[in-house]
């Protein structure tokens, strides 16, 4: 499926309107989201923040697709998930890397190309050079490597450069760094700002640690606990870039970070 000449594909970004997600019926039904409402205009690093449970990862899913609202609306650049996911305007990196091992990294990056060849998909983005944007993350003397042969942080930058060279506008992103150390995840913290400065895309970023929100993000979304609800959207104000010691030890810095700790305090009650 393309998109059909003349339709232009709006520049909004994410609109979520009253979204709620219920598992389950009756007594035993599990409410995960309750009328959760957020505009992110595109271009914008988003960042949502909130204790386990409280829907992170469940609206991320929406957002993708890969599950669908009990209500309300969800538009990706003027198109409801379904047409977003078939117009390949979205991009997912989960906590996993996801690589197939008998890949090289220059390999994996490519494989959305070849998938979209067979399918005949249209992507609505700018392509990106795979060479390069892994010379961009640091991978450039890796491209022969397997899976195996990379360490956990370097696996994570392929699967970041993937996402970006396929040219998807709308970048979603579950807890990508949850399973590195704190050293690598500086590092490719670092490396992914840099990618999204130079090749804008719209992200949607899961978290569970509130420096890094702060560190990354133009907003962050506070969320309650279950039944999921937006408490606070904060603006980050703090000039970028952000990743310098002195910077992060700042007044201004540190106070984001009390902003958003106090939401989600806030958000227990």
């Amino acid at each position: 499926m393309t998109i059909p000449t003349g339709t232009a594909v709006t520049t909004e970004g994410v609109a979520i309107r009253n979204v709620s997600k219920r598992f389950g019926d009756g007594a035993d039904a599990v409410v995960a989201l309750d009328d959760v409402s957020l505009d992110i205009p595109r271009g914008r690093f988003v960042s949502l923040v909130g204790p386990s449970g409280c829907g992170k990862s469940t609206l991320l899913r929406l957002l993708a697709n890969l599950d669908t609202p009990t209500s309300g609306n969800i538009e990706l650049l003027g198109h409801p998930p379904e047409q977003a996911t078939s117009h390949k305007l979205i991009g997912l990196v989960p906590q996993a890397p996801a690589l197939l091992p008998w890949r090289t990294v220059v390999e994996n990056v490519h494989l959305p190309f070849e998938l979209n060849a067979k399918q005949q998909h249209n992507v609505d983005g700018e392509r990106l050079d795979p060479l390069a944007v892994l010379a961009e993350v640091g991978l450039g003397d890796a491209l022969d490597r397997k899976p195996v042969e990379l360490s956990g942080g370097m696996q994570q930058r392929v699967a970041i450069a993937r996402a970006f060279c396929f040219g998807a506008p709308i970048l979603l992103m579950d807890e990508p760094f949850s399973a590195l150390d704190e050293f690598t995840r500086e590092s490719v913290q670092t490396q992914l700002l840099e990618l999204w400065r130079r090749h804008t895309k719209t992200i949607v970023f899961v978290t569970h640690s509130v420096r890094e929100a702060v560190l990354m993000s133009d907003t962050v979304v506070v969320m309650s606990a279950r039944p999921g609800r937006i408490t606070a959207t904060i603006d980050v104000g703090v000039e970028r870039p952000r990743n310098d010691l002195a910077v992060e030890q700042s007044a201004e810095f540190q106070g984001y970070i009390a902003d958003v700790k106090t939401a989600l305090k806030d958000g227990w009650r």
